[in-house]
């Protein structure tokens, strides 16, 4: 959009106006040497090739300052400022009683639980051996309880043949056996449920007697233990009611059995812990196939005694007694082989369980040794670490840009030791505007001043400081030139080359408006010359020069409203000072 001569001049005045204020250079102090008005120069090309300076601060690339994360005394310091130094160097060294005494105390709480873990094992291993020998020992006596009995079953058969000849067994006799027989189960059933009570507390007698260990108690198959209890309350309300009868003492000592085999059932589906051990476990299942067996036995003598009476019975209608005794006895006989045979099984199966027992207290002791170690394997690691933490090392490769601490000096967690810089690659960094940094991109073309070297925009901030409003631009730099710490000037060049048929553009500020004329200030061996000018299209904050300028001139662009007439020399301060030559 081009705008008439009248309303540029017009704009300019105002445009020059508000700018005087913000641009006016630093008034100089007096001093004894010749002031020189600061100033800001272009180099006039074709197009429109806009660029501004600001000032910008000099970082080390990485740095790293180092503080002590122990309490401790610093030991000894093995760099001096102005080092280099390596990545993983040691730097400093402090030193601690106290947490070099909880290092090794956790090292050897370590050391303890891993033999602690190693008895354990070996333990275990022991207790599951004997438990596999004891199984081996049941089988065996087994495979001999079943020869034995096709020995004894035949001489059974020798005396039920030789008795053919015994006629002498009367009623009375068979009947108060079987009367004892009845009378003597009362015994052996309360001994059996008294000795499942005390285990599954049912009763109110017993009510208390399994607090401690009940959790233990069928721990792997709580089902187990809820049908014991309902089988112990059945036979407690069956004896409350019993009347001696064969028919009511068989029934009594049956459902005996299964209580015991229930109860039988809940222990070996328990665990064992520190109110319930192995041992108590071990003990417990012992007397329930004591009186398992008990109870098994007074079914077989019950049965036996009907039996007897049956065949007396028959003799006292034409058997022959002698006969009735001799099968009886041989019946008893075959039943003795019976539950001795089955005793055997069942002792099988008791030390199957005591096997399953034993491995699975082997494997909870060896989870209990092996958490024992984890735990204090933790504890060291901890302890290792903040051992290591009184060796300070260099975090990477750089140089020491200052130590803060002496030999012998107590420090605290948090007290600043030391710091390390990288300087291999610098990071230029300045704050622009909203209306700057949307000029300039990722890989825009920077000028040091100082020295005239070119670097690259490296990061733009997306959001501005909440309280300057301005953006953070990085430019990553290698230079042998600029140090960490030190303030620069930086040129931005922004924005496209547009008009390029021969058209020149300066930015606003550097044109001077008068009621008469219009000039800028070139530059001839940094001294100023008026230019009158002619000027065109203005295009944001640039204006075209139509006449008075040709491409290659070097004009102010700041700075030069103080400027009253030409061969004023002035100090160009986004460029470097020219170099004075050495006298020969």
């Amino acid at each position: 959009m081009k705008i008439k001569l009248p309303h540029l001049i017009i704009g300019l005045l105002v445009f020059t106006a508000l700018l005087s204020a913000g641009c006016a250079p630093k008034k100089a102090e007096e001093t004894a040497k010749e002031y020189l008005p600061e100033v800001q120069a272009l180099t006039v090309k074709p197009g429109l090739q806009q660029e501004f300076t600001v000032t910008g601060d000099v970082f080390a690339h990485q740095i790293s300052r180092m503080t002590a994360e122990q309490r401790g005394k610093v030991e000894s310091v093995l760099v001096k400022e102005g080092d280099t130094v390596y990545q993983g160097q040691e730097l400093i060294i402090l030193s601690s009683s106290e947490v070099v005494s909880n290092f090794n105390t956790a090292a050897s709480t370590l050391n303890n639980a891993q033999v602690g873990l190693q008895q354990t094992q070996l333990s275990a291993e022991k207790t599951v051996e004997a438990a596999e020998i004891a199984l081996d020992t049941a089988k065996t006596n087994l495979q001999n309880t079943i020869r034995q009995n096709l020995t004894l079953k035949k001489q059974a058969e020798e005396t039920l043949k030789s008795a053919e000849l015994n006629l002498k067994l009367g009623v009375s006799s068979t009947q108060s056996a079987l009367d004892n027989a009845m009378k003597n189960i009362l015994p052996v059933v309360q001994s059996a449920v008294n000795a499942s009570d005390k285990i599954l507390g049912v009763s109110a007698t017993y009510k208390f007697t399994n607090d401690s260990f009940e959790n233990n108690l069928a721990a792997l198959n709580s089902r187990t233990k809820s049908e014991a209890e309902r089988a112990l309350r059945d036979i407690q309300a069956q004896l409350s009611i019993y009347s001696a009868s064969f028919e009511n003492a068989l029934t009594l000592l049956i459902t005996t059995e299964d209580v015991l085999q229930k109860t039988l059932t809940v222990l070996n589906n328990s665990i064992t812990g520190s109110n319930y051990t192995q041992s108590t476990l071990n003990a417990d299942i012992t007397s329930i196939t004591t009186q398992l067996t008990s109870v098994r036995a007074s079914i077989t003598s019950l049965e036996s005694a009907k039996r007897a009476v049956e065949t007396a019975s028959q003799e006292s209608e034409g058997n022959s007694q002698s006969i009735l005794n001799a099968r009886a006895a041989y019946q008893t006989t075959i039943t003795q082989l019976e539950v001795g045979e089955r005793n055997a099984k069942q002792a099988v199966e008791s030390s199957l369980n005591a096997l399953e027992n034993a491995k699975r207290s082997a494997e909870l002791s060896r989870i209990s040794a092996k958490s024992s170690v984890d735990s204090a394997y933790g504890v060291y690691d901890q302890a290792r670490i903040g051992k290591n933490k009184l060796v300070i090392k260099a975090p990477f490769s750089g140089k020491v840009a200052e130590i803060m601490v002496k030999t012998g000096e107590e420090v605290n967690p948090g007290t600043l030791i030391l710091t390390v810089e990288d300087d291999s690659v610098l990071n230029l960094v300045t704050y622009l505007s909203s209306s700057d940094v949307q000029k300039i991109e990722l890989g825009s073309p920077v000028t040091i001043n100082k020295n005239g070297e070119i670097t690259t925009v490296s990061s733009i901030a997306p959001s501005a400081d909440p309280i300057s409003k301005k953006y953070k631009v990085e430019m990553e730099h290698q230079s042998d030139t600029l140090k960490a710490g030190e303030a620069i000037k930086l040129t931005f060049r922004t924005g496209e080359e547009l008009f390029n048929h021969g058209r020149l553009f300066i930015p606003l500020p550097a044109l001077h408006i008068l009621p008469n004329e219009l000039f800028v200030w070139k530059l001839e061996n940094r001294q100023t010359v008026k230019a009158p000018v002619t000027v065109g299209e203005v295009v944001g904050e640039y204006v075209e020069v139509l006449e008075g300028l040709e491409a290659g001139d070097d004009i102010i662009t700041e700075g030069g409203r103080l400027i009253e007439e030409e061969g004023v020399s002035v100090n160009i301060l986004n460029r470097p000072a020219p170099k004075i030559p050495k006298e020969n």
